[in-house]
């Protein structure tokens, strides 16, 4: 996945023997130095996206399959009621 800037291709990795988060700097659509270890234990983790300001979301497996919803005060990004499970 590339990070916002472009700059990066941001990828999981298992060469170290846990999942672990790398970024490989890219320039003029080639690999630039080597990659970076971000993360050495990331989990089980599928990258979604960043945001402008380098936040990385990524959704986190833990063994469950349980789907919960919560509401959320859209100006504090905190809950304002408890999760509850939807499936």
């Amino acid at each position: 996945m590339w990070t916002s800037d472009g700059k990066y291709v941001l990828f999981i990795s298992s060469r170290s023997g846990t999942n672990a988060l790398w970024a490989q700097r890219v320039q003029n659509g080639r690999s630039v130095g080597a990659p970076i270890l971000v993360d050495p234990d990331v989990g089980n983790v599928l990258l979604l996206g960043t945001t402008d300001t380098g936040a990385l979301f990524v959704r986190r497996s833990i063994g469950g399959r349980d789907v919960h919803m919560a509401d959320t005060d859209p100006q504090t990004v905190s809950l304002t009621s408890q999760p509850r499970r939807v499936s």
